[in-house]
């Protein structure tokens, strides 16, 4: 019995731990612009579509911030120079929102 009640409260204590960092990601990247310069065609068209592993590159240089490119939330390729809004799955609760600022070099 004593073995299942520190199991449950060393699992609880981790949960806590993993909702800090969470809401400490959400707390940094929430609203920040992130901007991502590449080449782009006369009609202002990037040749590769930007990809959550892209934008999980930039911010961890713009922000040394590592994060899973698999809680970035692309709704469609982004190829389009300007600015486009994405989500990021940080909290269950809460949505975290960034804008991609893509600038064609």
């Amino acid at each position: 019995v004593n073995k299942v009640q520190a199991s449950t409260a060393k699992k609880e204590r981790a949960e806590a731990r993993d909702e800090k960092a969470r809401q400490s990601l959400h707390n940094k990247l929430d609203k920040k612009i992130i901007e991502i310069k590449d080449k782009a065609n006369e009609a202002g068209l990037f040749y590769a579509a930007v990809t959550p592993g892209r934008v999980a590159q930039e911010i961890k240089k713009q922000f040394a911030i590592p994060l899973d490119p698999g809680r970035i939330r692309v709704p469609h390729a982004i190829k389009t120079v300007g600015t486009h809004t994405i989500q990021l799955d940080l909290m269950p609760n809460k949505k975290t929102t960034i804008t991609l600022s893509l600038i064609a070099i």
